[in-house]
């Protein structure tokens, strides 16, 4: 034998290697002058047909085509034999032969097979030769029967609970699976299945919004996070609980159950207490102190994950207690009234918010703002307090109302908090009222 004959002998050694482990059968079919001629058509089949099948190599399987082709269950018989002549016929080679049918093994139990093949054609188009192969996925339609029963069992468990519920895959947010409660409450139909979540829910929103509970929920997947969200797209409140879960294909996903608590808002006894340790001042209509403590440090996670800037500053009412000596307290509350409204309409985008963070004094929260940004926000906001021509004959620096401001930017990490740049902020209005006041001064945040 030379060498030639070993090298063809090596190549036949690694493709039965090959079949073996991949656990494919393998079948050729020369084809006659006149193509293909049913039965008297010879097929040259591997010898793992016969293991698939469970025969040994000693038990007779004399005509591999009859054979096989009668094992083929005669539901699906009728249909594989017109896929595989369909192929043959198509001179463009555009009809594939690919199908799954069931045949009978040695025992007479069923399995499920997958075969496909592939027809050589001469110039004209004609086949001369298919060559083929199959191989045995009935362990594989048992698991995917198995996903599709447990799918269909959390569908029906989550259609039938009280409450709003949708699947979503946390990276891209395509939604896997919506009750029909949460549907009917959006007035959406079954196409939603597949579209983005923030599309779905938000509005002129194009991305993952920054806010998404996915975020947290990535740094810790068996957190349980429950919060309320004032949605815009609905005007209704929601209580919402998020969570990761294995879903049925072994993949951890993201549910959102959502329940509408705008009556229950709205009709909550004891109005005015709530008011008060709720997420607005009851005075100004601004965000509460409790709201920055209980949002801040998402917002500050957020960032932190962008590497974005935050810019903070605390804007002070300059002599406010000789304000309230002179014209009362009930004047006072307006003089505070005028100054909120100017600070919010002052403010150039959604993201940036004011909060009342105690007597005269108010936070204004500038995400993504850099310090040039900053810098004209607070120009822009003593100009626009000072230009109300407030009277304040209590000033020691004119006839009107003025503010003071400490202004600081840093670019958030992990480790930051809301009291890092409130603390920054505060000195650096200390040093506004130092030098004059109705004025602004800047630092950037210490690292």
């Amino acid at each position: 034998m030379d060498n030639t004959d070993n090298a063809i002998d090596y190549e036949i050694v690694k493709y039965k290697l090959a079949n073996e482990a991949l656990g494919i059968a393998t079948w050729d079919m020369p084809l006659s002058e006149f193509g293909y001629d049913g039965d008297k058509t010879v097929v040259y089949w591997s010898a793992e047909v016969k293991q698939m099948l469970g025969f040994l190599p000693k038990h007779s399987f004399p005509d591999f085509l009859i054979t096989v082709t009668k094992r083929i269950h005669p539901d699906e018989r009728q249909q594989t034999m017109d896929s595989f002549l369909a192929h043959l016929t198509d001179k463009t080679g555009k009809t594939p032969f690919d199908v799954t049918f069931r045949i009978m093994n040695k025992k007479g139990d069923y399995l499920i097979f997958h075969g496909f093949g592939k027809a050589l054609r001469n110039g004209s188009g004609k086949p001369v030769r298919v060559a083929g192969a199959f191989y045995d996925i009935t362990e594989a339609k048992k698991v995917q029967t198995e996903r599709e029963r447990a799918l269909q069992t959390l569908e029906a468990i989550m259609q039938g609970m009280d409450t709003m519920i949708y699947v979503n895959k946390p990276k891209t947010g395509e939604v896997l699976f919506m009750n029909d409660m949460m549907k009917k409450h959006y007035e959406l139909g079954d196409d939603v299945i597949g579209k983005r979540c923030y599309k779905v829910f938000q509005i002129d929103i194009h991305e993952r919004c920054s806010f998404c509970p996915c975020n947290e929920l990535d740094e810790n997947p068996d957190t349980v996070l429950t919060w309320t969200e004032h949605s815009r797209k609905t005007m209704r409140i929601y209580r919402n609980i998020d969570r990761y879960i294995d879903w049925f294909d072994g993949s951890k996903v993201h549910v959102q159950y959502s329940t509408d608590i705008t009556e229950m808002t709205k009709t909550s006894t004891a109005l005015d207490t709530a008011k008060k340790h709720s997420d607005i001042d009851a005075l100004t209509g601004l965000y509460s102190r409790r709201f920055l403590e209980e949002n801040m440090p998402r917002k500050l996670l957020t960032l932190s994950r962008q590497s974005s800037p935050l810019s903070l500053m605390i804007v002070d009412i300059d002599f406010f207690k000789k304000y309230n000596d002179l014209y009362g307290h009930p004047q006072g509350d307006e003089c505070l009234k005028l100054v909120a409204n100017e600070l919010s309409r002052s403010l150039p985008r959604a993201d940036d918010f004011v909060v009342r963070y105690g007597g005269e004094e108010f936070l204004v929260v500038l995400p993504n703002t850099d310090e040039n940004g900053a810098k004209l926000v607070a120009a822009k906001l003593i100009n626009n307090i000072e230009a109300c021509n407030f009277p304040h004959k209590g000033s020691e620096i004119g006839d009107f109302l003025t503010v003071s401001i400490g202004v600081t930017t840093g670019r958030v990490r992990h480790t930051h908090t809301t009291d890092n740049f409130v603390k920054r902020a505060d000195g650096l209005l200390y040093k506004s009222k130092q030098g004059g006041r109705n004025c602004y001064t800047f630092g950037a945040l210490e690292a």
